[in-house]
């Protein structure tokens, strides 16, 4: 199931799902649940921008996990706040994947240690 349970949604947590049609981990921010369900805020390559989707189009299908939790409501708040400024700015490979994006938004570093592998 790659569901995770409403009950166990918390914004400002940090998701990670890997993508079989790109080879690599994809990386986003929880964002608000509404009507329509939980929202993701993430870097995606196909929009070429960081937008927020639905929570299924960022799983595509695939298991979904988080890597980082918010310690505080006030952290929370700052890494929502954060990941919302981010809306709409530019997607690019080599210094700005959804990597980067989210280390900066949690850490104020934008990196991104998969492509540093590379």
């Amino acid at each position: 199931m790659n569901q995770i349970p409403y009950d166990n949604w918390i914004p400002g947590g940090v998701l990670r799902v890997y993508s079989r049609r790109r080879g690599v981990w994809h990386f986003g921010i929880a964002g608000a649940t509404g009507a329509s369900g939980p929202s993701v805020m993430h870097a995606s390559k196909d929009r070429g921008q960081f937008v927020v989707t639905s929570y299924s189009e960022f799983a595509e299908g695939e298991q979904v996990e988080y890597t980082w939790l918010p310690e505080s409501f006030e952290r929370q708040q700052a890494v929502l706040t954060r990941a919302e400024s981010q809306i709409g700015k530019a997607f690019k490979l080599l210094n700005a994947d959804c990597e980067d994006y989210v280390n900066w938004i949690v850490t104020g570093v934008a990196r991104s240690p998969q492509r540093e592998r590379v």
